[in-house]
């Protein structure tokens, strides 16, 4: 699946297990990531939607996001407020 809009990332996100979620959840916090969006014009906002989306699925779950690290610059916890 090349999700494309917000509600196609959320239900990509949904259909996730958590080995994917977390792995998933990872690349999509990575600076790769976010330039490949952009250079195919994303917005800083779908960026973020997409991210946020993520977030949300880990809360909802009660799970831990991936941490900050040089693979996923992504602060998770922080885009829900936890």
């Amino acid at each position: 699946m090349n999700p494309e809009t917000l509600e196609e990332w959320q239900e990509y996100v949904n259909f996730l297990d958590e080995d994917e979620l977390f792995q998933q959840a990872t690349a999509a916090g990575s600076m790769k990531f976010m330039m490949k969006l952009s250079e195919e014009g994303a917005s800083p906002e779908m960026i973020t939607g997409i991210q946020k989306i993520f977030a949300l699925r880990f809360a909802e779950a009660g799970l831990e996001p991936p941490a900050r690290s040089p693979e996923c610059v992504v602060d998770y916890r922080r885009l829900v407020g936890i």
